[in-house]
């Protein structure tokens, strides 16, 4: 992610920032993830990039669901859906 950064490839550093949530969510190190998804997700959003969206949706929806902030997941699951459609 440094070198992504480095040369300022936005959507390797979105791509990235979803594989580290993923990484931290598998280790249980939910603040870490959400972190990361939210990073991307941010990201993407700003360039519409769809895929991204999604998976950092997809993956800030789950999280959410884990700390059963039931709200937040249903909230991340529409932007998710949304993109889909």
């Amino acid at each position: 992610i440094e070198m992504a950064e480095k040369i300022k490839d936005k959507e390797k550093i979105a791509n990235f920032s979803n594989s580290l949530a993923r990484v931290y969510q598998n280790q249980n190190d939910l603040q870490k993830a959400t972190f990361y998804a939210q990073k991307s997700l941010d990201i993407a959003q700003r360039y519409f990039w769809k895929t991204e969206i999604q998976t950092s949706a997809w993956i800030l929806s789950e999280l959410n669901a884990q700390q059963r902030n039931f709200e937040e997941a249903h909230r991340y699951y529409q932007i998710y859906a949304n993109i889909k459609d």
